[in-house]
């Protein structure tokens, strides 16, 4: 009897244990109760299957116009058919159309129709996506799943976004994922360097969708000065749903780390944790009805690790569009902040050249801004608070960065790297690690073939570029040094070595911050270099025999160790 008690609690406990995992990764379920009648049709991408058909169904029942933007016609035909059989309702229109996100060109042909054939559109939902797709590149030469998953929203919602702000009240989704969370910042630039490397499914999924809500964040950030107060940007995670993106993730030749029981094992875990098509739209419906103006605040972190916060609170909204960038002439009107932002006041600016201990703070400010607007920033730094008020009255564009040939961008990266090192030589570390951060972004925007290298890009040695490369890593590493921040000097000055491995700068630094970490092997070594180059390096020299004291001090203690453990061994 006491044995089937036992078998009976086991059972209960992980049947419950069980259940309440099922519910916790399906979550809640969507309790609007509000139609679209009268508000235009929706473009649902992917509209033919899974999440986007059980949408278009969803949406079709609360009185909606729904155009399925497909890949293939005699699918988004099938599911027409399907969506109006399970709607049941006869005064529902169903559109189908051909998109294909691998194709720009289809891309714009969409986007001419759609303008065409509907004088009004109420929603954008990007739900079409691929997930673990064999590399390969489209005919516009991107990665697959790079283009499908983030490059052909982001045009589309760029073609249909004039269109949709003729309507008072209109919407744009994206649907996104969790997968963004695991991408590291090398992932990012590996694949906007390269799209033909070859790297992790995995990882082209999670950094596709990370590039979504940077834009989905970007492009709502810019609604939120827009006049048109109705057009609102969200994006959604529908969760771990069970759907046709998965089929080349069940095909174990295709899988990365797959072995003969990890591949099952997974696939009952998402039994387990899986959501049904229909579960997993729980979270898109309250984004297309979700009401009123966006919020007219935000937050912004700026300058990593000696930082600060900066929170924004428009007073006067500004000219939606018009809005500065790297490089950009502005004019400000300064009404409140400390005595050395005021010399700023009326003065015409250029972004990124802006001296003095706050020129990067302005730059942030300011590159939040549209023409015309006035709005107030409440500035949090150790140990102060600093309150400023800013209108942007002039702003003379300068084009985008990337529209740049290779001789400008070099230049503007030999201008911040000079007004760099005139900052570090007024001890302004956080302006100076930021003037050498914004000159090595733009050098890195320099398009550099690894596959065919040039000796020369519109007239700049590639030696060049490679050579300030190292002098910026060697200069921000220098910035970190004087702070004492040791933990981010090792991995700048390894940069530096791995491109010049006799640099003495980058060995005496990063030997020194070996020191200071306790790791006296390698400090020795790299000090040890810097002595055979430099036989006369008084400072590398105090610093070795330092390291050398303490190495002796490390070994007697580990000597005196392995001494009573052997004695202690050989007495039992």
């Amino acid at each position: 009897m006491n044995k089937l008690w036992k078998y009976v609690a086991s059972s209960v406990f992980i049947g419950s244990v069980t259940y309440g995992l099922i519910k916790y990764f399906r979550g809640g379920v969507c309790t609007c109760s509000k139609t679209l009648h009268g508000l235009g049709p929706v473009i649902i991408t992917g509209g033919n299957s899974d999440i986007g058909k059980a949408l278009a169904i969803e949406l079709g029942l609360r009185g909606g116009t729904l155009i399925l933007a497909c890949r293939d016609l005699k699918k988004g035909a099938k599911a027409k058919l399907e969506i109006a059989k399970a709607v049941n309702r006869p005064s529902l229109r169903v559109f189908v159309k051909h998109l294909d996100f691998c194709s720009f060109q289809s891309i714009r042909s969409f986007a001419d129709t759609i303008e065409k054939e509907f004088p009004q559109i109420y929603a954008l939902v990007n739900c079409a996506g691929v997930f673990y797709h064999p590399q390969q590149l489209t005919d516009d030469r991107y990665d697959v799943t790079f283009q499908t998953n983030y490059l052909g929203p982001f045009v589309l919602t760029h073609y249909l976004l004039d269109h949709l702000k003729k309507q008072n009240c209109c919407r744009v989704v994206n649907v996104s994922s969790e997968a963004h969370r695991k991408v590291r910042v090398n992932d990012l630039l590996a694949i906007l360097h390269d799209q033909s490397e070859l790297r992790s499914h995995l990882v082209a999924y999670g950094v596709s969708k990370l590039l979504l809500n940077f834009f989905t964040i970007d492009l709502g950030r810019s609604m939120r000065f827009s006049r048109n107060k109705g057009l609102l940007i969200n994006v959604a995670d529908p969760g771990y749903t069970e759907t046709k993106l998965y089929r080349n993730y069940s095909n174990p030749e295709l899988q990365e780390h797959s072995n003969s029981w990890l591949f099952p094992l997974q696939k009952l875990f998402r039994q387990l944790a899986r959501k049904t098509p229909q579960e997993g739209l729980a979270t898109l419906p309250p984004c297309q009805y979700m009401e009123g103006e966006a919020n007219r605040s935000m937050v912004l972190q700026i300058g990593g690790s000696f930082g600060y916060i900066i929170r924004k609170e428009t007073l006067i909204a500004g000219r939606w569009g018009a809005k500065p960038y790297e490089g950009s002439g502005v004019r400000l009107n300064i009404a409140e902040g400390p005595l050395e932002l005021m010399v700023f006041d009326g003065k015409s600016l250029i972004i990124g050249e802006i001296g003095g201990p706050f020129g990067s703070l302005v730059d942030a400010c300011v590159c939040s801004m549209h023409l015309s607007e006035k709005a107030h920033f409440r500035v949090e730094m150790t140990p102060e608070e600093i309150d400023l008020t800013i209108e942007l009255v002039e702003l003379d564009f300068g084009g985008f960065i990337h529209q740049w040939d290779a001789a400008k961008k070099f230049d503007m990266a030999v201008k911040r790297k000079e007004l760099g090192k005139q900052l570090f030589q007024e001890n302004l570390l956080t302006e100076a690690a930021n003037r050498f951060s914004k000159a090595f972004r733009v050098l890195c925007s320099i398009p550099i073939s690894v596959e065919t290298p040039l000796d020369c890009i519109d007239s700049v040695n590639v030696s060049d570029i490679q050579l300030l490369k190292e002098t910026l890593y060697n200069n921000m590493s220098a910035c970190y040094f004087r702070h004492q921040n040791f933990d981010s000097v090792i991995p700048l000055c390894q940069k530096v070595l791995a491109l010049n491995p006799c640099n003495v700068k980058a060995l005496f630094k990063i030997g020194v911050a070996y020191e200071h970490e306790r790791d006296f092997e390698k400090a020795h070594q790299a000090l040890s270099t810097v002595l055979e180059i430099e036989p006369n390096n008084k400072a590398a020299a105090d610093h070795l025999e330092t390291v050398k004291v303490q190495l002796r001090q490390v070994n007697f203690r580990l000597n005196s160790m392995m001494k009573k453990m052997i004695s202690g061994t050989i007495g039992k």
